[in-house]
């Protein structure tokens, strides 16, 4: 189990750029020229209570988050289980987020970055779960996870892309919040542990705003779109 929180942590992080949420969720658009095509590319791996291991055929597509189209699409192959997107930016920042798909007992994963996309987003390590995983975490978590509810995974990271200790997550709407403690996930936890990490689960579907406060750091909220039965990673920054 703690291997499998950890590895949390990293599915939402890659080497990217782009332009931070204003301080009200939107996102700027402000940023430097952007180039006419962006490269989106990464790993796709399962982790599960032992760990984390590549798992090529995963059939990853990138989104529009303004009305859903598709932006392109790869499936990972090889032994690290790579893929590369690109994406026609047609000159603006790309407001995005992934959906991985793996055939098999296993979630939906979407991934939602903390800022529109300027640049390549390179590095991206996408992970997957499988239903008995998932239904593993929510037992430890005690949360009722029902069908019709939204779950989520929130790494707050600092300006550095630090995991941040000590930050409490909030969203709106909110669900049942929650924190790992000595690398597993806790009930009794009331702020982010060294790795960051904070658990939204039984939340509403639908767009969801995601926060993260702590006495003399600024995080940018964000709103994200949340889905029913799937896994929702995102990252709150500063």
């Amino acid at each position: 189990m703690r291997d499998l929180v950890l590895v949390l942590a990293l599915a939402a992080c890659g080497s990217s750029s782009g332009t931070p949420a204003g301080g009200d969720g939107a996102l700027a658009i402000d940023a430097p020229a952007v180039p006419a095509m962006l490269v989106l590319s990464g790993t796709t791996s399962e982790i599960s209570a032992s760990g984390q291991t590549p798992t090529a055929g995963v059939v990853i597509t990138a989104y529009n988050a303004a009305d859903d189209s598709v932006l392109g699409t790869a499936t990972s192959a090889g032994a690290t289980a790579t893929f590369s997107i690109s994406v026609a930016t047609h000159g603006q920042p790309i407001d995005g987020y992934l959906k991985a798909v793996t055939p098999g007992a296993f979630k939906q994963t979407f991934l939602y970055p903390p800022f529109s996309l300027t640049k390549d987003y390179a590095n991206v390590p996408v992970f997957v779960m499988k239903s008995s995983t998932y239904d593993l975490i929510n037992g430890v978590l005690g949360n009722n996870q029902k069908t019709t509810q939204g779950w989520i995974a929130l790494l707050a990271l600092d300006a550095a892309q630090t995991a941040v200790a000590g930050a409490t997550a909030s969203s709106t709407p909110s669900g049942q919040i929650a924190y790992n403690s000595g690398g597993v996930p806790s009930t009794s936890a009331t702020s982010t542990a060294a790795d960051g990490i904070a658990y939204d689960t039984a939340v509403a579907t639908g767009q969801v705003t995601v926060a993260a406060a702590k006495a003399g750091t600024t995080f940018h909220a964000h709103a994200i779109q949340v889905r029913a039965d799937v896994v929702t990673l995102t990252i709150v920054s500063e």
